[in-house]
């Protein structure tokens, strides 16, 4: 689990004043990010109970304010909270990372069950 978030991550990167990317939008990409990583910790631990191991590598970002802006406006979208929020689907983004093709199968099906 990182321990610093990404929303202090994303917004050390960030213009100082952006008033509509602002920490509190991010809050609820980071929590939901947040259970994700529990959910494959979970998953992470089952696998390596069953298998020795299997899960090579887990990351996980936040879009930048800037970035979100530059696609909101690359849509013909205003850059604001609630464009966003309903057209990008990569606001938030997890990545696992396993050492073979049976692993993501077996991964897969632990995260499904």
């Amino acid at each position: 689990m990182p321990c610093i978030s990404a929303v202090q991550k994303t917004l050390a990167h960030a213009p100082a004043a952006d008033s509509v990317f602002t920490p509190d939008f991010f809050v609820p990409y980071e929590a939901a990010a947040q259970g994700a990583l529990r959910l494959i910790a979970r998953a992470r631990s089952e696998l390596t109970a069953l298998e020795g191991g299997g899960v090579y590598a887990v990351t996980y970002r936040l879009k930048t304010p800037q970035s979100i802006r530059g696609k909101l406006m690359k849509k013909g979208l205003p850059p604001s909270a609630a464009a966003a929020g309903t057209a990008l689907q990569d606001i938030a983004g997890l990545r696992v990372v396993l050492t073979s093709v049976g692993a993501v199968y077996r991964f897969a099906g632990l995260l499904t069950a």
